[in-house]
């Protein structure tokens, strides 16, 4: 196919085959010579004889790699390498069946090997349709549809293993996502209750100013002796802080709520001194002044507690009564002497800040005594 002598001038030196990509060995120790090559043979020599020339056991050489003879090698006359491989398995193995292979006759330059191997050879190997799975087999085209068949059942193991795999990420991502939305519900609660606490502070603070201002506006008066017919009035001053605050002193201490409190009132019941607050921690309590301790609670409420008032109407119908609103849009009556729940409006449509209670049966009363003297 090829002219020998021809050949002879591209043989690796060190493996005596056609050298690939073939390096041009100069020394001066062996000029005379035409040294050639391959390029992964030379490197490897090199690298476990300490760069020790191929030829002598010496230092010095220099190394070429050359383009032109690369071009004449790939001039050369080849068979397909595939096809030649089968040829030395066939030599080593006489018994093996032999008939209906495949046959490749490609016959062509070096240079269009790679070319026929990667796009037109027969004998080239196909990878398992199952590879992705995990079944590693290859084999040529031919045998593959053979493969296909026997192997059905364990490519289908394949594949239900790999669905088992990705059901068990999709349960965890699942549980982490239900994890995730539950930690975003109980901030946006988080959220809502300081927005509510907020809009609480806020009226306060607006009750506050109202009041200072109405404070600021009236004037102080006490009335004297009117029997003498001599009436004094004291010079109206606004509220002196610093004053206040020299001359005060703490009195008591009343402790319970576990958050601030909003709203407290004050009232006397069979001579016995009471407070009733409200707060933030959604209850109302009751409180003995005189004995300094709390002698109720009630926790109905499921937002907290914006006001608290002693019903003026049921405590003159000798009855034990606080009236209070709540961020839970509720207004509620309850009875602490007997700890009962009396009524619970809830027809407000927001938080409601503020109660107060008026007995009006007095009013009432006097309209009948008028018409009856009419």
């Amino acid at each position: 196919m090829n002219n020998q002598n021809k050949v002879k001038r591209f043989i690796c030196l060190i493996c005596n085959r056609v050298a690939n990509n073939p390096v041009e060995i100069i020394c001066g120790v062996h000029n005379n010579q035409p040294l050639i090559a391959g390029k992964y043979c030379l490197s490897t020599h090199l690298q476990n004889n300490n760069g020790k020339c191929p030829v002598g056991n010496h230092d010095g050489c220099n190394y070429h790699q050359s383009q032109t003879l690369q071009n004449q090698i790939n001039e050369f006359d080849v068979l397909c390498l595939t096809q030649f491989e089968q040829y030395i398995l066939d030599i080593a193995d006489e018994k093996k069946e032999k008939e209906n292979r495949n046959v490749c006759g490609f016959k062509g330059k070096i240079g269009n090997m790679n070319t026929h191997l990667i796009n037109s050879c027969p004998l080239n190997k196909s990878d398992c349709w199952f590879k992705g799975f995990g079944c590693d087999y290859s084999c040529q085209k031919k045998y593959l549809e053979e493969h296909l068949i026997n192997d059905m059942e364990r490519h289908f193991g394949l594949v239900m293993t790999e669905f088992k795999k990705m059901r068990t990420i999709i349960n965890k991502q699942q549980i982490e996502l239900g994890t995730m939305q539950e930690k975003f519900k109980k901030l946006s609660d988080e959220i809502l209750m300081l927005k509510q606490q907020k809009d609480n502070i806020f009226y306060q603070i607006q009750q506050v100013k109202q009041e200072i201002k109405i404070n600021e506006s009236e004037e102080l008066k006490i009335d004297c002796n009117e029997n003498n017919g001599n009436t004094q009035l004291l010079q109206s001053n606004t509220f002196n802080f610093d004053l206040f605050q020299s001359s005060a002193k703490l009195i008591n201490t009343l402790s319970g709520h576990t958050d601030y409190v909003c709203n407290i009132d004050y009232s006397v019941f069979d001579d016995c001194q009471l407070i009733c607050s409200g707060s933030s921690d959604k209850t109302v309590r009751v409180w003995d002044v005189d004995n300094n301790k709390q002698i109720q609670s009630f926790n109905g409420h499921s937002g907290y507690v914006c006001c608290a008032k002693f019903s003026q109407y049921h405590n003159n119908n000798n009855q034990n009564v606080i009236c209070y609103s709540s961020y839970d849009k509720t207004i509620r009556f309850w009875d602490f002497k007997n700890n009962q729940q009396l009524q619970v409006f809830k027809e407000h449509t927001a938080a409601v800040y503020c109660v107060r209670c008026i007995d009006i049966s007095l009013l009432q009363n006097d309209n009948k005594k008028n018409n009856n003297n009419k």
